[in-house]
This record gives structure tokens, C-alpha cells and sequence, in this order.
């Protein structure tokens, strides 16, 4: 069997996604970032792209089509875990992953770090975004990849 194929670049908005732009860019995930269209075009990393929010459909198809098709660039290996880490039944990996997000924000948790062999990823992930929003953090499910969280910051008046 082969190599498994590169990741689907994740859209993100900028800048106010910020957090997961970097927990893509550390994962070696490809982002296409949306900019609007008076703010500056940020500087982009190797595995990233941008359009214009008033762009249109067409050029941001043409932008992911071309992000796909790039050899993706490494991704940093602080944020692999050493080891993958046993999660046991859904509930235990609801647990298991919401204790690890907490302890890494605002990093990608890969679904490749967790020995969940026999768990519905997609029920763990749908209860992990539950739990961690109801209080106060954003989640960022990227599906066949991971999870990425982080609290959400208020605005100082």
C-alpha cells in the first residue's frame, strides 16, 4: 500500500482565526486563508494560500485545487505526540481528548496520536466540541485530521 494522500487544506478566516491557522501550520495541514478584502494580505507560510472574501467562488476553487496538489511541507513535530495515546471506549476518549486540548491549546490533537481503535471518531468529536464550547472555547474539527481548541479571549474594554 502507498503513502495515505495529503490532508484537505482547511479554509480559515484572517485574521480572526488565527489560533487554528497556526495549529494547521505546525500539523503540515495546507490553509487557504480568506482575507477581507480592506485588510492586508498576510505573509504566508509554505502550505498556505489566500483569497479575497469578495473573490468569488471560482477563485477560491482554482486556489484550493492548486493547494491540494502541492507536496505538503513537513509539519513541525512538537505537536505530534511521542507516542499515540490509548483512549479506550468513546466515553474514556470524550474524556481523554478534552483533558489533552486543555492542557495543548490552541494546538492540533491528530486523530493519528490516539490509539482509538473501535471508537466513532465523529461521536467523540461532536462531544468534545460540546463540552469544551459550553465553556468558553472555540473548536475547530478538521475530519480526517484532528482537533484543535483554545479559550475563547474577551475583549478588554
Amino acid at each position: 500500500m502507498g503513502d495515505a494522500p495529503p490532508p484537505s487544506p482547511a479554509i480559515v478566516r484572517w485574521p480572526g482565526q488565527e489560533a487554528l491557522r497556526r495549529a494547521c501550520a505546525a500539523a503540515g495541514i495546507p490553509c487557504l486563508l480568506v482575507v477581507d478584502a480592506q485588510l492586508p494580505r498576510p505573509e504566508l507560510g509554505p502550505n498556505e494560500d489566500v483569497v479575497r472574501l469578495d473573490d468569488g467562488e471560482r477563485d477560491a476553487a482554482a486556489r484550493l485545487g492548486q493547494l491540494s496538489a502541492r507536496p505538503a511541507s513537513p509539519a513541525s513535530s512538537s505537536v505530534h505526540a511521542a507516542a499515540p495515546v490509548s483512549v479506550g471506549s468513546d466515553d474514556r476518549a470524550v474524556r481523554r481528548v478534552v483533558g489533552l486540548l486543555r492542557a495543548r491549546p490552541e494546538r492540533m490533537l491528530r486523530w493519528i496520536d490516539l490509539a482509538a481503535g473501535g471508537t466513532d471518531r465523529r461521536r467523540v468529536a461532536a462531544e468534545v466540541a460540546d463540552e469544551l464550547t459550553a465553556t468558553g472555547w472555540w473548536v475547530e474539527v478538521l475530519d480526517e485530521v484532528g482537533v484543535v481548541a483554545g479559550p475563547i479571549l474577551e475583549a478588554i474594554p
